[in-house]
């Protein structure tokens, strides 16, 4: 019972520390990023209208949603993540 705990406990802490780096890279990239906040919204809302390929789709809106959420529009970060999610499972 005790190594199945600490099995899940170190596994738990790994998870935890993969998703800092992977947050905080997206934040570098984010704010490094010349253009407005706005236009990129625009320009994936774009991309997302023009592209026929539902992979593409998917990332675009997920990318879509992530600045959402780092701009704290959690209500339409939330409705481009099920979006994306409603795009995945159809493909399976």
């Amino acid at each position: 019972m005790t190594k199945i705990f600490t099995l899940f406990l170190t596994i738990s802490i790994a998870f935890f520390q993969n998703s800092l780096a992977q947050s905080s890279t997206k934040t570098d990239s984010l704010e490094t990023n010349k253009l407005a906040v706005g236009d990129r919204i625009a320009r994936l809302k774009k991309n997302i209208s023009l592209t026929k390929s539902d992979q593409d789709i998917m990332i675009a809106t997920t990318d879509l949603a992530d600045i959402y959420y780092k701009i704290e529009a959690y209500d339409k970060a939330y409705l481009h993540y099920t979006k994306a999610l409603q795009i995945a499972e159809e493909k399976k």
